[in-house]
């Protein structure tokens, strides 16, 4: 049995030492021995004889043996032959033109780079078994940047129908990959387009290159050049380049060219310039440009704080020499921005060219950062005296007009240091932004957003640190650190003036009653000044005033019950103080000659874990604070 190659397919034999071949079918009429018949079933062959690819698929070679007594009686043996094919040519692409033509303005801003070449797709192998696998088209020689891109048409039902899709595409890059025939990949290439949206496009020759890979082999590499050609429309053409400069502090001192390797030139004719200026986009007073002017001296030129103007007629050749020569220096002792932009157009007879030049500042951290407690006066600390009238524990701003500031523009407090370095007993020192644990240490997370801070505390470190975070190492040190630099040192200074002083007036001050917190700043590289915040503590309290209305007197008739006089609310007592605060009020009955029989009560149970606590025996009440004096007067009256 036969594929429909039977041209090229036969079979032979060795019999009485002679070669027998046919395409189909070999009869042998003699008698022969057993040997013999094995001899020549061993001999038989099966011969492929094409350049082509074979089809592939199963033939079998049937051998039929007939009995030379018995005609009737035939053995038959099949042979299986597999026909197996390679993938072992290359693909192959084909171009009719390798060389085309983008017309500034007449191609529409497209050209039909796949259909224009005549791309065309072969490959020896079987097609039907081996398909194409991917694609990889790539654009050289661009210079117009996102101005200019390849791409090609797909099928956009998803699954695509042809099995083709783009893994990864951009302006200057698409790889297609999926399997499918070369007919689907031909008309995919075929469709490949130049876009080129640019005004002015650049006149540099750009190249298409592509490939094709069936799973086993890439193809060649065919490259198709694309020519621009321009209009004289507008012929002016300036570079700047390198569009991005650096200027170090303390390094680029004397300043550093502009455009050192400026061009400007006209690809169609010599073209007379007129004038060319020079513009700050973002000007301040630190900004200085300068020029030097000998190099074509018949060019007048005239500087105005942000912007310099050439004028005077000449050839680009003689405008390119004196923009070469611009530099750009920085006259203050700090840079007072991140970037400066500087903007050279250059005018011809009718036209106008432009290009912009980033310069990127970078700052050297040498100078020391300021921490000052007390800005209205000379010297960075600050001193407060504070008087206390009651017992109450009190929390006193350490900072509260503090402010952080450095010289260096970019420059940011990463760390401030807080230490209470002379304290009374059981001071502490806090931040009112962050809620109050009793024990240290503790960790407490700072954001700022919308305006606003917000502060998250706990008891272990926080595993990924990020904003500001405070360690309370001990009841008198803390450590703010600005881990993500996002707090400004105006945000830190809030920081700063949040710091409190926490002191309970009612503990012993021995053996100080003067406290000192030293405080320091860090801004990555220098330490600031150890500023000290010295807040004098002093007790100052006048004795209560207590007195009941001479209107009131209660009246307790005899009764065969437990009868009760109240302190009436319409004569409630006088109760004041300087300080608003009361601590004990002790109430006992003088004369009870009753005895037992008569005691002081309260109308209503006090409230347990309340700011005024009571304890009671027959002639006498004691309620304890501290709390307010119309707090006691409230209790009083009941």
């Amino acid at each position: 049995s036969r594929s429909r190659e039977s041209s090229q397919e036969s079979l032979m034999l060795e019999y009485s030492n002679q070669i027998i071949t046919d395409n189909y079918y070999i009869k042998i009429d003699d008698t022969f021995t057993l040997s013999q018949a094995e001899e020549i079933i061993r001999s038989v062959k099966y011969i492929y004889s094409t350049t082509s690819e074979p089809i592939p698929g199963i033939r079998i070679v049937t051998v039929s043996l007939e009995d030379s007594e018995n005609l009737e009686m035939v053995a038959n043996l099949s042979l299986y032959i597999n026909v197996i094919i390679l993938n072992n040519n290359l693909p192959v692409i084909q171009i009719s033109n390798n060389v085309l033509s983008f017309i500034e303005g007449q191609n529409y801003s497209t050209l039909e780079v796949g259909r224009l070449s005549g791309i065309s797709l072969t490959d020896a192998d079987n097609n039907d078994e081996f398909q194409i696998h991917s694609a990889t088209i790539s654009l050289s020689g661009d210079s117009d940047m996102t101005y200019e891109r390849i791409s090609v048409s797909l099928d956009n039902s998803s699954p695509p129908t042809n099995g083709i899709n783009i893994v990864d595409t951009n302006t200057r890059f698409i790889y297609l990959s999926g399997m499918s025939n070369l007919s689907n990949y031909q008309s995919v290439l075929s469709s490949l387009v130049y876009r080129n949206e640019r005004f002015e496009p650049s006149p540099s020759n750009r190249t298409i290159s592509l490939y094709v890979n069936d799973g086993s082999f890439n193809s060649n590499t065919v490259s198709i050049t694309i020519t621009i050609s321009l209009v004289n429309d507008n012929p002016l053409v300036l570079s700047c380049s390198p569009s991005f400069l650096y200027y170090k502090e303390n390094i680029n001192s004397d300043g550093i060219l502009i455009a050192p390797f400026l061009t400007l030139y006209d690809g169609d004719a010599d073209h007379t310039i007129t004038s060319a200026s020079v513009r700050i986009e973002n000007y301040s007073q630190s900004d200085h440009i300068q020029l030097n002017t000998s190099v074509v001296p018949r060019l007048g030129v005239s500087f105005e704080d942000s912007y310099t103007l050439i004028q005077g007629d000449a050839n680009t050749a003689e405008y390119s020499r004196m923009l070469r020569t611009l530099t750009y220096n920085i006259v203050t002792a700090e840079p007072d921005k991140f970037q400066q932009t500087i903007r050279i157009e250059v005018k011809g007879i009718n036209s106008l060219v432009t290009c912009l030049i980033s310069i990127i500042l970078i700052e050297d951290n040498d100078n020391i950062p300021i921490l000052d407690l007390n800005p209205l006066e000379p010297g960075s600390d600050v001193a407060t005296n504070v008087t206390y009238k009651s017992f109450i524990s009190q929390s006193i701003d350490i900072a509260p007009d503090g402010f952080l500031t450095d010289s260096d523009f970019s420059s940011y407090i990463q760390k401030l240091e807080v230490e209470l370095t002379q304290s009374r007993m059981n001071d502490r020192i806090h931040l009112s932004l962050c809620p109050l644990f009793n024990s240290t240490p503790y960790f407490c997370k700072i954001r700022y957003s919308k305006s606003e801070f917000t502060c998250e505390c706990q008891l272990i470190a926080f595993s990924e640190p990020e904003f500001a975070i405070v360690h309370f190492s001990s009841l008198y040190e803390l450590t703010i650190t600005q881990y993500t630099i996002e707090l400004s040192n105006q945000l830190f200074s809030h920081i700063l003036q949040a710091l409190q002083l926490l002191t309970d007036p009612s503990r012993p001050s021995s053996p100080h009653t003067i406290t000192h917190i030293s405080i320091k700043a860090f801004d990555g590289r220098f330490y600031s000044n150890s500023a000290q915040s010295t807040i004098n503590l002093s007790f100052t309290n006048l004795p209560p005033i207590l007195s009941i209305s001479p209107l009131f007197t209660p009246i307790l008739e005899e009764s065969p019950t437990p009868s009760t006089a109240i302190l009436s609310p319409n004569f409630p007592p006088l109760l004041s103080d300087d300080s608003g605060i009361i601590q004990r009020v002790i109430i006992v009955l003088v004369n009870n000659p009753d005895g037992a029989n008569e005691e002081l009560a309260y109308t209503d149970p006090l409230v347990p874990d309340s700011d005024v606590m009571g304890t009671f025996n027959s002639n006498t009440l004691i309620l304890e604070g501290p709390a307010t004096t119309d707090r006691f007067i409230s209790v009083l009256t009941r």
